[in-house]
């Protein structure tokens, strides 16, 4: 099987953690291939590799507010953003993509994750350079004009004793790079520090660099609505060694 690289070094799902982020910045700016991304991902993480649901922590746009909170360029309208996010009809998502959601769940994580455990932080949203900052200083977009920085998610992850897979979307992702390399760390972004990143032919459900990143390591491309259903497969696994990596 090609489906290994997020089962735990010790070969226990139950020891695999996700942080699943989605921020939205804002009704006019939140498009609904950022929920695609995390919708794309989550039920990847939960029907091709079992990671409990209760280990998932996925804060979208809004949260659970019934609000309208994403613009369907398709329909020329704003939409909600579904709270399901594998298509059991139950709802995934724990709450609004904030700054003080984002920060509290990482606290949260510091006193639960043991070195036996694993974390995959993924991130979809838009993307800047902060402002004042240098070069390599890039922050991510969250909801309500909510920001994190490079620096803060360094602080909130530095201490924890497990592996941390992060995998980024976001313009300029690639200035996260020089504050989440430390030990037991490793990062996949969609851009170079200074590079913005784009939908793509995958517009306007998916971003494209998480489409083929995803795809790679489930095995298949989604449904264009549906990211939960497998469509056509997809072999990432090109050396045919029974893994895919993050490379």
């Amino acid at each position: 099987s090609s489906r290994k690289l997020m089962a735990h070094h010790n070969g226990f799902v139950s020891n695999c953690y996700a942080v699943i982020i989605s921020g939205g910045y804002s009704t006019n700016s939140n498009g609904i291939r950022f929920w695609g991304d995390a919708a794309f991902l989550y039920s990847t993480l939960t029907l091709t590799y079992g990671y409990p649901k209760t280990n998932i922590y996925t804060y979208i746009s809004d949260g659970t507010n019934p609000a309208v909170d994403a613009a369907d360029t398709m329909s020329i309208d704003y939409v909600n953003s579904p709270t399901d996010l594998d298509g059991d009809g139950l709802a995934d998502t724990l709450g609004e993509a904030n700054a003080a959601n984002i920060s509290n769940v990482f606290i949260h994580l510091q006193g639960v994750l043991e070195s036996n455990d694993q974390l995959l932080v993924f991130v979809t949203d838009h993307g800047n350079h902060t402002g004042g900052g240098g070069d390599w200083d890039s922050e991510l977009n969250l909801w309500g004009s909510d920001v994190i920085r490079d620096a803060d998610l360094e602080t909130l992850t530095a201490n924890m004793p497990c592996p941390i897979l992060f995998v980024m979307e976001q313009c300029y992702s690639g200035g996260f790079i020089d504050n989440l390399d430390q030990p037991l760390r490793m990062i996949a972004t969609s851009t170079a520090y200074d590079r913005t990143s784009s939908s793509g032919s995958t517009f306007p459900y998916y971003d494209q660099w998480c489409y083929e990143w995803i795809a790679a390591m489930r095995g298949f491309y989604p449904v264009s609505n549906q990211p939960w259903a497998n469509s056509v497969p997809c072999n990432g696994d090109l050396n045919g060694d029974g893994y895919v990596s993050f490379r």
